[in-house]
């Protein structure tokens, strides 16, 4: 997967899956945790990718 962009937060960001064509949001859902916790990558859709982190 590439690193798309990073969103305003400084917390999330976007990556895209070139075999699949598919986009990921990592977030840190658990962000009350040291270091932030564990990431997470969810499937977002190329819309919500595209207006969020504006590309």
């Amino acid at each position: 997967m590439k690193k798309l962009a990073t969103a305003d937060d400084g917390w999330s960001e976007l990556h895209y899956d070139d075999v699949t064509g598919r986009y990921f949001e990592k977030t840190y859902p658990e962000s009350d945790q040291h270091g932030g916790g564990q990431p997470r990558f969810d499937e977002v859709s190329e819309t919500f990718a595209r207006q969020k982190y504006q590309f």
